[in-house]
């Protein structure tokens, strides 16, 4: 096998094992969701203005209050919560937020957008957009993951999400060869770095029909997990009939002490973009 060839079907097996994890057509990603989130729900950024003009009563989420030229607005019962945030940064990562911010990327503005405030902490978190350690605990429930997916489409970050997930899969392809057989441990990496109890629940009834058996790995597939990975999958084995880590995982929990957002970068964007016809 050539070298253009092996990593052509590496590139596929990864694919294919991340898109397999949470399989998300469009039906799923709205009836996932709670009744708040539809498809009637505005995906254009509605105006913008100086911050001095046309703001009715809001508050500042606590985790973006900083010092950002940038205050997103999003429109509540009790008026609206505030997010203030980089004008640079948010440009970098949306092309439509930076049709918006023509010529206000060097002076103070708001954004009044149509989002639930929850799901733009969450969208802005994604991008590391808030404080440092702000969200260094952050693991929403499932139904945020779908309604960040729709943020993702709505404000267009499909090219800024291609080029982490690009850049995450050239920092854990360690190993040589074709992508044959691989695509249960490139899943089981990802979902290892998203370090979140909620996405593992998720993905681990997905995984029976691959019946992986810590005990018949091969070096390099240990290699690839790594120590701390390898040592859940063993521990999954334990509770699994006749020792294959995911034959019955009825009852099993993944936690972590901590939990890392940045993961979810690479991970959605592959969701996202694989969604289509998946049941």
């Amino acid at each position: 096998m050539t070298e253009k060839s092996a990593s052509s079907t590496k590139s596929e097996a990864i694919e294919k094992a991340v898109a397999f994890a949470i399989p998300m057509p469009r039906d799923s990603l709205l009836s996932n969701a709670d009744g708040e989130m539809s498809a009637s729900t505005p995906l254009t950024v509605n105006s913008i203005a100086y911050l001095t003009e046309g703001i009715e009563a809001f508050s500042v989420h606590p985790d973006f209050n900083g010092g950002g030229s940038v205050l997103v607005l999003c429109r509540s019962e009790d008026g609206g919560v505030g997010f203030r945030v980089s004008g640079f940064h948010l440009s970098a990562v949306s092309p439509t937020f930076k049709a918006a911010l023509v010529g206000h990327l060097h002076t103070a503005c708001t954004l009044h957008v149509a989002d639930r405030a929850d799901d733009m902490a969450a969208f802005l978190r994604l991008f590391k957009l808030a404080p440092s350690g702000a969200w260094a605990k952050f693991d929403p429930p499932m139904a945020t993951y779908y309604r960040v997916l729709l943020l993702l489409e709505k404000y267009r970050c499909h090219d800024f999400m291609r080029a982490a997930f690009a850049a995450k899969v050239a920092g854990s392809a360690r190993y040589a060869g074709d992508g044959a057989g691989w695509e249960p441990f490139y899943l089981l990496i990802m979902a290892h770095r998203l370090r979140s109890a909620s996405i593992w629940a998720h993905i681990l009834p997905r995984l029976a029909k691959w019946r992986v058996d810590p005990a018949t790995m091969t070096a390099e597939q240990v290699a690839v997990l790594g120590p701390e990975l390898y040592r859940i999958v063993v521990g999954i084995s334990a509770y699994s009939a006749g020792g294959r880590a995911f034959q019955d995982v009825k009852g099993v929990s993944v936690t972590y002490p901590d939990y890392n957002f940045n993961a979810l970068l690479s991970t959605l964007y592959n969701l996202e973009h694989n969604r289509g016809g998946r049941t």
